[in-house]
């Protein structure tokens, strides 16, 4: 106790905060104690209320990452357009509030969330102010209110009078259709109803915020005593009060909501008007971090923005739009590479001009002031990930020649740092590059997964790709469109990129992802089925899966409950697949239908052909050909859509007829 008592009162440590900043008319030492804090520098030895208590004025000074995207983009469109300020930018951008109203705004500071887009479609938004109260209103404690501001704002549209708490609160509330969003309204309202000054209202406010019960209750009789002399009823004015303390708890304040609506609607901006440039700058910022990476580039995409992929001779460390609809691929964002390789190789190209082989690349690199070259690993990432398509050979020549290649370049700064000339003058012989091997080049699949393995995700192709008449012919939905299919029946193609056993009652399951072309979905196991097919469910694997799509409980998201698991290789075996042609009776006569069969019969087989015919009227003929089997080949398919008109399709089907 003796001891206990000596520690009673003492500071544990000395804790930092991570963006408080504190500001005092004179010399910080006057006002308040200091101490040096390695890390920080000058701190106070006053906690943070302590020294709001004694007067000093504190604020959160606090670092936004879309700052620098803003800047990095606003850099990118002058290359173009050196007038351009973000600063200038109209508030009253049609295209940009469009886009915002429409809820396509993945990647727009503060509204990307779903929940977001989702009220930004509720409200509306056709003016700054709703982007400004979708910022504010968008909290766990107002959440209820974006219905009825939307609500609000579509009656007033159509010119339907909104009613409001009292006529004298119209002037606070008809801004945001007569729903109370901002804590400034707050004090606003405090002082047209009871004639409270604004700093009586702020500590009103402010008491509310905060809950502090005795300042509260001080505050109320002032508050009650103000409306009786504005003429209001004793029952009006508590029911205000009410409305006001409830209001305040989660009220926001609006300088903050139009700080952030600023930078949501210049992000909006650059995403509408200058699509690579934003997103590119997007791109930079999540070097590092694979999934969002994988996520912006699919937007960009989405958006009508090719992301080329790697490149030495026209990637930066950074993301750069090379044209108004273009992104080249960061070279920093390449495994094992970094800032400094990547840097290191734009200096090379900047001296040298582009690089034409790989000898090129590895001895120009070695010749940078100050360079150490570049080292295996990130040689072999390079070449891995594509970034040296563009030189003469393919990846596995290069990687053939990567040692030698690392020696030519050890060589040739060697020989530029002799700088000498011999005793008759002559200069030291310049090292010599080889040639390229005879190799044949990776499998595509081996090298799309090397690809993923350097950039994270599969950039050039897909392995589905390989697959594109299995999918097209086997599947009900896409990996991506799982979770909101209709129950029932499903069956989808992908490649196994997470397996996650659990044990159960009845024992082992497992969740499986299963990632398409265009996203993923995770689906079930049970023990039976994994215990059949497990040799199959494993990383990478390329598979189709059926199964029953079961609604999800509580809210919960669908789920795919998995009966069967077939290699993709073997679908065409294993289904027994036929060949289902899908045609125009308008457009397909009798002279295509012979062309058809004629073709049908030079190329027998086991599969069956299905043939649906559809009439302008509207009647559909489905048939099924007895006498003539064909080979499921994919030549065969392509032969098939040469002959018949472009309106028609031709794929695989099950033999039994299900198709999509």
């Amino acid at each position: 106790m003796e001891y206990a008592d000596r520690l009673s009162g003492i500071a544990r440590h000395a804790g930092v905060h991570a963006a408080g900043v504190v500001i005092t008319p004179g010399r910080l030492d006057r006002y308040v104690p200091l101490y040096w804090n390695k890390e920080k520098g000058v701190t106070t030895q006053y906690e943070m209320k302590a020294a709001e208590k004694i007067g000093l004025l504190k604020l959160d000074v606090l670092g936004l990452r879309t700052v620098t995207v803003i800047d990095h983009a606003e850099k990118a469109v002058k290359l173009r357009e050196p007038d351009f300020s973000i600063e200038k930018i109209p508030f009253d951008d049609q295209p940009a509030l469009e886009m915002i109203s429409s809820g396509r705004t993945s990647a727009v500071f503060q509204l990307e969330g779903s929940g977001m887009r989702e009220a930004l479609r509720k409200i509306g938004v056709n003016r700054f102010d709703d982007v400004t109260a979708a910022v504010a209103i968008y909290r766990p404690g107002s959440m209820h209110m974006i219905d009825i501001y939307a609500d609000n704002k579509k009656k007033a549209s159509r010119g339907e009078s909104i009613s409001y708490p009292h006529p004298l609160l119209e002037e606070v509330l008809s801004d945001t259709y007569g729903v109370t969003i901002y804590q400034e309204q707050v004090m606003r309202i405090a002082n047209v109803v009871a004639g409270m000054t604004m700093a009586e209202a702020d500590n009103l406010r402010r008491a509310m915020s905060k809950k502090i019960a005795s300042k509260m209750a001080k505050m109320k009789t002032v508050f009650l005593k103000g409306t009786a002399e504005k003429g209001l009823g004793k029952k009006k004015a508590v029911e205000i009060w009410g409305l006001i303390k409830k209001f305040a708890e989660y009220g926001f304040n609006k300088s903050h909501a139009v700080c952030y609506a600023i930078l949501a609607y210049r992000t909006a901006y650059l995403k509408r008007h200058y699509p690579a440039e934003y997103m590119a700058a997007c791109l930079t910022s999540e070097i590092g971090t694979v999934s969002k990476l994988r996520f912006l580039v699919k937007e960009a995409v989405r958006m009508g923005v090719t992301v080329a992929g790697p490149s030495v001779n026209q990637g930066l460390a950074n993301f750069v739009a090379s044209s108004p609809d273009e992104i080249v691929y960061s070279l920093a964002a390449v495994k094992n590479v970094g800032t400094t390789p990547a840097d290191e190789i734009v200096a090379a190209r900047n001296a040298g001009g582009e690089f034409k082989t790989i000898f090129d690349l590895c001895a120009g690199v070695a010749l940078v002031e100050e360079s150490s070259g570049l080292n295996r690993r990130a040689l072999e990432s390079l070449i891995l990930a594509g970034a040296t398509d563009c030189l003469e050979g393919n990846r596995a020549q290069q990687l053939a020649v990567m040692e030698q290649a690392l020696d030519y370049a050890s060589a040739s700064r060697k020989h530029r740092d002799s700088g000498q000339m011999s005793l008759f003058g002559d200069a030291g012989e310049q090292p010599v590059a080889p040639a390229l091997p005879s190799v044949d080049e990776f499998p595509l699949e081996d090298k799309l997964e090397k690809e993923k393995e350097m950039l994270g995700f599969y950039f050039s192709g897909h392995p589905l790709d390989m697959y594109a008449e299995e999918v097209s012919g086997f599947t009900t939905h896409f990996a991506d469109q799982i979770s909101s299919a209709s129950p029932g029946f499903v069956s989808v193609a992908g490649a196994v990129t997470q397996v996650k056993k659990v044990n159960s009652r009845n024992g082992q399951m497992a969740f499986i992802t299963i990632t398409g072309r265009k996203g993923s979905a995770e689906v079930l196991c049970f023990s039976d089925i994994l215990e059949k097919y497990g040799d199959l469910i494993t990383t990478g694997a390329l598979v189709l899966l059926e199964g029953e799509l079961k609604r999800g409980k509580g809210g919960r998201e669908n789920k795919m409950l998995v009966d069967r698991v077939i290699p993709l290789h073997q679908c065409r075996t294993i289904l027994h697949a036929g060949i289902f042609i899908d045609v125009d009776g308008f457009q397909c006569g009798i002279d295509t239908l012979e062309k058809v069969a004629s073709y049908l019969k030079l190329n027998p087989g086991e599969a069956r052909v299905f043939m649906r015919v559809r009439f302008p009227s509207g009647r559909v003929v489905d048939a099924l050909s007895r006498s003539i089997k064909v080979k499921p080949d994919d030549s065969v398919l392509a032969g098939l859509r040469n002959i018949l008109p472009e309106e028609s399709s031709v794929s695989l089907c099950r033999n039994d007829g299900r198709f999509r």
